[in-house]
């Protein structure tokens, strides 16, 4: 991750503009869902949200199932494990 040198202030009721530059650099517009990650040291950063494997985390073929998200390698493994089973 590198710096922007943007800055915003948070209003009083806790919201931050995303500047224009940086919205198109990565394509969001309203509505776009976006996702907080945040870690031990105190960077918290934006990503936009994509539905992710809850076993591998992969985005790429990922299904719904039973409220969870199971990317298709995942499910073809578990499946090969419960029939040897």
């Amino acid at each position: 991750m590198r710096a922007t040198g943007l800055v915003r202030r948070i209003d009083p009721v806790g919201r931050i503009g995303l500047p224009t530059q940086l919205r198109r650099q990565f394509g969001i517009s309203p509505g776009t869902p976006l996702e907080f990650l945040a870690d031990e040291g105190g960077v918290l950063a934006l990503r936009k949200w994509a539905p992710r494997c809850a076993f591998c985390g992969g985005t790429e073929s990922v299904l719904a199932f039973r409220g969870r998200h199971v990317c298709r390698g995942c499910a073809a493994e578990a499946a090969r494990k419960f029939r040897s089973a």
